[in-house]
C-alpha cells in the first residue's frame, strides 16, 4: 500500500505507459501501466483530482476528500467497502490482492523475468506462480 500511496505527480509517465515507485531502502522501480488504467488516471487527474485539492495539498497522486494524501488504511476502507458494496463480505488484504494481481499476470502468459523489477511492488515475484 505504501508503494501506491507514496505516488507523487512527477512520478507518473503517463506518455511512456509507467510508473516509478520507491520500495523498501528508497529503491526505485519503473513499473508498467496497463491503457485501461492510463485511462483512468488521466480521467481522475482531469476531473476529480482538481475538485480535492487545496492550497496545502500535497504533490500526492491520490488524494482525500480534506486534499491529503490517502493514507494506506484510507485505501483498505475503501477497497473493504467497495467489496460490500459488491456484495462480498470477505477483507482483502494487501497481500491477497499482490497474489491475485500475480496470478493474473501469470494467466495471461507474462513470465517472472520481466517483473522482476517490480517485484518490490509486487512483494511477490510472479516466479512463485509458475512451474519453470
Amino acid at each position: 500500500m505504501s508503494e501506491l500511496t507514496g505516488l507523487t505527480i512527477r512520478s507518473l509517465d503517463l506518455a511512456q505507459g509507467q510508473i516509478v515507485v520507491l520500495g523498501k531502502g528508497a529503491k526505485e522501480r519503473i513499473v508498467p501501466v496497463h491503457r485501461h488504467a492510463i485511462e483512468a488516471l488521466r480521467e481522475y487527474l482531469r476531473d476529480s483530482r482538481p475538485k480535492l485539492t487545496r492550497p496545502e495539498s500535497s504533490e500526492a497522486v491520490f488524494l482525500s476528500t480534506r486534499g491529503h494524501a490517502l493514507s494506506p488504511e484510507a485505501v483498505r476502507r475503501i477497497i473493504n467497502h467497495n467489496l460490500a458494496t459488491a456484495g462480498s463480505a470477505a477483507h482483502v488484504s494487501p497481500h491477497a490482492l499482490r497474489h491475485t494481481f500475480a496470478t493474473h499476470l501469470v494467466e495471461a502468459g507474462q513470465t517472472s523475468a520481466p517483473c522482476r523489477s517490480c517485484s518490490v511492488t509486487l512483494r511477490c515475484p510472479l516466479r512463485r506462480y509458475t512451474l519453470t
